[in-house]
């Protein structure tokens, strides 16, 4: 399926879940169809997702799929930080992360310990999140992963943003960007260039962070992520009340108040 196909995809999975669960192929393809559908759930914001991960781990624990319950439980960790339940996601994670050691899995374990230096960055956690980061960052570069590597760089950023190393955020966010170009992930390039912008507004360079914001707007669009274009028009809406901009500033706030109605309906 085509990345924005997610009707379809959707569709796919629920056919292989209802075949699967019926069929003598056993309750392990079972789990991993149900994995697949709870992560796109969860990229949907469906909660229904625990259902499916909870199911999937339960059949890998029985089956001593060690591979298979690291990555559910990632994904429980995962759903769980988006409720805010942020002591059972770490639990996750530092399950998953033990798991995926076991089996021998440097990807599984880069991408676990990115997850779980996002949360202690969320958590204000600096140190953990900074040797998380750092520990994802030099796996995904042993391993020739660019893309993971984009997403450790631009989580040390906000990381060294929120330390005040702004030179250092920068390069961190420079670098990010220029990987997310040449592995061509627009939704990570969107992010990289509204987390530069917001830099760029603390500085004040005013310029700079209206061209990243507005670069970031447009693919955010593209991607058809409201909630985070809502992000983007009010950080820019903040810019253009400081450059006394009301009107423009008035417009962008409208605009996103106006998205995070509808992604709340």
């Amino acid at each position: 399926r085509m990345r924005n196909d997610l009707d379809g995809a959707a569709s796919d999975f629920e056919e292989a879940v209802d075949l699967l669960k019926t069929s003598g192929e056993g309750r392990v393809h079972w789990a991993y169809a149900l994995q697949d559908r709870g992560e796109l759930r969860l990229f949907r914001g469906d909660m229904r997702a625990m259902e499916d991960f909870d199911n999937a781990l339960q059949v890998f624990e029985n089956a001593e799929n060690a591979s298979g319950q690291a990555n559910a439980l990632k994904a429980c960790g995962e759903l769980r930080r988006r409720r805010h339940d942020f002591v059972r996601a770490e639990k996750d994670f530092d399950n998953a992360l033990a798991l995926f050691r076991d089996v021998k899995d440097r990807l599984g374990q880069a991408n676990v310990l990115q997850a779980r230096g996002d949360l202690r960055l969320g958590r204000e956690d600096l140190d953990g999140a900074g040797k998380d980061v750092d520990d994802a960052f030099d796996l995904f570069k042993d391993i020739g992963n660019r893309e993971g590597q984009a997403h450790a760089l631009l989580a040390r950023g906000n990381l060294r943003r929120l330390r005040a190393d702004r030179d250092g955020a920068e390069r961190d966010f420079d670098q990010a960007l220029d990987l997310f170009s040449v592995v061509k992930n627009s939704l990570g390039q969107a992010k990289v260039l509204q987390a530069r912008g917001e830099l760029r507004r603390s500085y004040p360079s005013f310029d700079g962070a209206v061209s990243d914001l507005d670069k970031a707007l447009e693919l955010f669009k593209a991607a058809n992520d409201r909630l985070e274009q809502a992000k983007v028009l009010q950080a820019r809406g903040e810019l253009r009340r400081l450059r006394s901009d009301m009107e423009g500033a008035e417009k962008d706030f409208d605009a996103a108040l106006g998205l995070l109605r509808d992604v709340k309906r």
